[in-house]
Parts: C-alpha cells; structure tokens; sequence
C-alpha cells in the first residue's frame, strides 16, 4: 500500500506544458552553477535571472529606439 505522501502526489498530479526554451534555460542556469560554485544557489539563480531579465530589458529599449 502506498504511503501517504505518495498517494497524495498521484491524487493531485496531473500533466504540465513545458516551454519549449524552458530545457535550455535550465541547462544554463546548470552550467553557470556549476562553472561558479556557488555558496548559495539560491541567491546565484536569483541574481543570474535578474541580469537576464536586465539584458532583455536593454535589448528591447536599444531595439526600440532605432
């Protein structure tokens, strides 16, 4: 008989969409952890997206202005 927490896991379970850059990402991300090894891979995520989202930002407001 499954446990408890297993048998709550398959009662709520269901199928989510992956992003198709979403693999990718996370390869990434890996990689940089991994180069940098990190104390804290928490706040090294959280400052690795933030630079991306930082890059993006940039991007667009370079690309707009032309």
């Amino acid at each position: 008989m499954p446990e408890k927490s297993q048998t709550s896991a398959i009662k709520y379970s269901r199928d989510f969409a992956i992003p198709e850059d979403f693999p990718a990402l996370l390869r990434d991300l890996t990689r940089e952890i991994l180069r940098a090894q990190p104390a804290d891979i928490n706040k090294f995520a959280y400052e690795y997206f933030l630079k991306m989202q930082q890059d993006v930002a940039m991007t667009q407001a370079t690309e707009e202005e032309f």
